[in-house]
């Protein structure tokens, strides 16, 4: 289960391709590919292992000009998925 002090990074057994709105990732650990709309492009690239959750959630939250209590809601089921999906990596504590 992650926390809102867990840092996250990118996987780099991950392929991406930006598609008009949409990013495209292909996981090269299952063949899958996945869509995120802009606001879960947006969380994936704040997933450089240097940020804790709870800092993402502030930052979007500040991008979409969206109520905390929705955001936090949306982009921990978002990272759960992606950790479940081997696409995001607890990154290690500095």
């Amino acid at each position: 289960m992650l926390q809102p002090e867990s840092r996250l990074c990118r996987s780099d057994r991950v392929l991406t391709q930006q598609a008009s709105e949409t990013m495209i990732l292909l996981s090269m650990h299952n063949g899958q590919y996945y869509e995120l709309n802009d606001v879960g492009h947006s969380v994936w690239e704040l997933c450089d292992g240097t940020r804790r959750i709870d800092e993402m959630i502030a930052i979007v939250c500040d991008m979409y000009e969206a109520p905390a209590a929705a955001v936090r809601a949306d982009v921990m089921e978002l990272l759960q998925e992606l950790v479940d999906e081997k696409l995001l990596l607890l990154a290690e504590t500095p």
